[in-house]
């Protein structure tokens, strides 16, 4: 079993892991059920192992430190840096394509109308639509 996905490769954690709990619920019903109860049980652990991975490799993009990681999660810094250290350079990446977003792509842009517009007493600032300015 593996998490439902969007195009972009975030992990939607509810559908996905509450139809595993109710499976799992089921069968600790059910006595003769018990072999299936583990099997669902290892579904569930990987699919949040699945889900940490993601919120790991989100919080590395944002610049959080191991340390902060690992308060978290409830573990060293050094044992966090082993575990997830594989997630580095998506993280890297990730920060450059979301930079790329929330940045113009001219000289110019909508940043610089904004604050022209703050400094000459408006209050409010709608950028113009010839902005060439991704929006997420």
């Amino acid at each position: 079993m593996s998490a439902d996905r969007d195009t972009r490769g975030k992990i939607w954690t509810g559908p996905a892991l509450r139809k595993a709990l109710r499976r799992w619920l089921a069968a600790e019903e059910q006595r003769q059920y018990r072999l299936d109860a583990v099997r669902v049980a290892a579904e569930i652990v990987k699919l949040a192992e699945e889900v940490l991975g993601q919120r790991v490799l989100e919080a590395r993009s944002f610049r959080h430190t191991w340390a902060d990681i690992a308060e978290q999660v409830g573990i060293t810094r050094q044992s966090a840096h082993r575990r997830w250290r594989h997630l580095d350079e998506p993280a890297e990446e990730l920060l450059r394509h979301r930079d790329r977003l929330y940045s113009p792509r001219r000289w110019g842009g909508w940043r610089e109308d904004a604050q022209a517009a703050l400094l000459n007493g408006e209050e409010q600032f709608t950028p113009d639509d010839d902005h060439d300015v991704d929006v997420i």
